[in-house]
């Protein structure tokens, strides 16, 4: 059953008033709070719909005014359909009159999904999406989701990154999306990159309690966690290098961050002092110590005077995720050389 329908189910108990428990009533109510519950993804999958939906109305609720521009956002996000909205007003209407302050249902929810604070930073950018409804956040909006996100749990900087995913592309500060320091390393850049696409990965998101129907946060989530991670990777983007005839690239042994494409000239591959390879312009090579970490394999010279963009591991990463040509030159290079090597 759609988290639609199980707000149905539980629409008949919606006079009881007060936080999350109440609002829904009798039944629906010790369905959530019940953490010993064999159905607990369920049970939280409709504390979380109930919860980002109470807290839009209290939100609503300090703006003085629900647009319909707050509505449609609601509607994008989370997927409702035309026949349920029903369901979901009655809730956001008895939430945003009840005396019960947005605190306790934000505590609720904290003690709810206490020791899952992913799933406490998905009701927040649930939250954000509607307060961005007209592609501006009000200071009384920013204002009441920091206070909710003290009672998650959230610090500062967390609080900071969050918005910033949510921002419009020429608002959002790079850094602050992906919750790292102008000054990181490229290597910790890197991995906090990897961790966060891990992170937000739609079946992650659906295991710890988010409704499918919500998983379009997701989408806009990892859209504005690559859209920061390419603004950086291009301020970091590496000059190309210059080599004369015969000059090392790189050694056998050496350790690997970048790999190379051929600008103009010709380089040679060479183990124990063997030319294995000679590469013309437009060939790649080093790719595949970006892809395992290890130590070069194998020597590189320039054969000729030749000039080489070099690729970091930042941009790498970002250039496969994001651009499938690159990504397939990388593959028909891999699989040119292994057929090479196998004699295929």
């Amino acid at each position: 059953m759609s988290i639609w329908g199980k707000l149905a189910g539980a629409a008949s108990g919606l006079a009881v008033g007060g936080p999350i428990g109440a609002l829904l009533g009798g039944f629906a109510g010790h369905y959530i709070i019940d953490r010993e519950d064999e159905d607990a993804p369920a049970a939280n999958q409709l504390a979380f719909t109930v919860g980002v939906i109470a807290l839009g109305a209290k939100m609503a609720k300090a703006d003085g005014v629900v647009t319909q521009g707050d509505v449609n956002a609601f509607k994008e996000v989370f997927k409702v359909p035309d026949g349920e909205m029903q369901n979901v007003a009655r809730i956001f209407n008895l939430a945003k009159q009840d005396v019960s302050g947005y605190e306790a249902y934000a505590e609720q929810l904290a003690t709810i999904f206490k020791g899952n604070r992913k799933l406490l930073e998905d009701v927040l950018d649930g939250l954000f999406h509607i307060a961005w409804a007209d592609n501006n956040l009000q200071p009384s909006d920013e204002e009441f989701l920091a206070e909710v996100a003290k009672r998650f749990g959230f610090t500062e900087t967390e609080f900071n990154a969050i918005k910033a995913r949510q921002a419009l592309a020429e608002k959002r500060n790079p850094y602050h999306a992906l919750g790292v320091n102008p000054n990181a390393s490229n290597e910790v850049l890197t991995n906090q990159y990897r961790k966060l696409v891990a992170e937000n990965h739609p079946g992650n998101l659906i295991s710890r309690g988010v409704p499918q129907e919500f998983v379009a946060i997701a989408s806009k989530r990892m859209a504005a966690i690559n859209q920061a991670y390419g603004a950086i990777a291009k301020e970091r983007q590496r000059p190309p290098q210059a080599f004369k005839a015969g000059a090392v690239i790189f050694r056998a042994g050496d350790k690997a961050d970048t790999m190379y494409v051929i600008r103009s000239g010709e380089v040679v591959i060479e183990r124990a002092t063997e030319v294995v390879a000679t590469l013309v312009q437009g060939a790649m090579f080093s790719e595949m110590a970006l892809i395992d970490g290890s130590p070069r394999s194998a020597t590189a010279r320039a054969k000729t005077d030749c000039e080489v963009a070099v690729i970091g591991q930042e941009t790498f990463l970002f250039l496969i995720h994001e651009t499938p040509f690159f990504a397939m030159a990388v593959m028909r290079t891999l699989v040119d050389r292994l057929r090479r090597a196998s004699g295929a």
